[in-house]
């Protein structure tokens, strides 16, 4: 018997993927006494992957060593974690301030779009209360955030600080535990201001019903400018 990871699609817990166990009888192309059969062994598992699919939807699979299955990863970093950080080329959308790996004579790390793709992207869809219909979210993973820019020793907390300087702090772990996103595109298209950009943390309550109330709300901070560690 061989088990066969599902994904999600029929699951009623959303860490827990479904696995598929398939019977294999002695002359079946995947039984042990015909493993050295390989190419008609993958054309049948080409051909089950593809029907699991058909019936669950391209999401059903899941791919052994993806980072999570509550988002899609968009594209992997090409900011190598022993790489400085580079001056931002463009318009500085993010100020970083006491993190360990400053690009600025003071210290500091300033981002432009570019530079924050470059950790790399990931995106989910999610309801909240500032819309009626799901809304799809593509940004930075809060997690590889954290790793790209460090963060000091004894920090807790980010302290978030918005174009208009409204300021919500939030606790380090909620990034490590929670896959947070800052948000850079809305339903596939960068944030104005207006539209609450240029970044907006956004949290995977689609997910994790306990993100779901008025405390963690509030940590939904739009027109994001800059993130102090404390």
């Amino acid at each position: 018997m061989i088990p066969i990871n599902v994904g999600l699609a029929q699951t009623a817990k959303y860490d827990q993927p479904a696995t598929l166990a398939i019977p294999l009888e002695d002359d079946h192309p995947l039984s042990c006494s015909r493993l050295p059969n390989f190419a008609r062994a993958s054309r049948w598992i080409l051909r089950f992957a593809v029907g699991i699919s058909l019936i669950c939807g391209p999401a059903a699979l899941t791919v052994s060593g993806s980072d999570s299955p509550h988002y899609e990863r968009v594209s992997l970093p090409s900011l190598k974690s022993t790489e400085p950080i580079p001056r931002p080329g463009k318009s500085v959308v993010l100020t970083v301030v006491g993190a360990t790996a400053g690009n600025t004579d003071s210290g500091n790390i300033e981002f432009d779009i570019a530079t924050l793709e470059r950790i790399g992207l990931v995106r989910f869809t999610s309801k909240n209360r500032w819309y009626k219909e799901p809304m799809t979210y593509e940004g930075v993973l809060g997690s590889a955030f954290l790793d790209a820019v460090g963060v000091p020793d004894r920090a807790t907390t980010i302290r978030a600080t918005a174009l208009n300087d409204y300021v919500v702090r939030i606790p380090i772990e909620d990034l490590r535990r929670w896959p947070v996103v800052l948000a850079l595109k809305l339903n596939g298209k960068y944030m104005s201001i207006r539209d609450k950009g240029p970044i907006w943390i956004v949290y995977p309550n689609h997910v994790f019903e306990e993100l779901a109330g008025p405390a963690h709300q509030g940590k939904w901070i739009w027109q994001l400018k800059e993130i102090a560690f404390e």
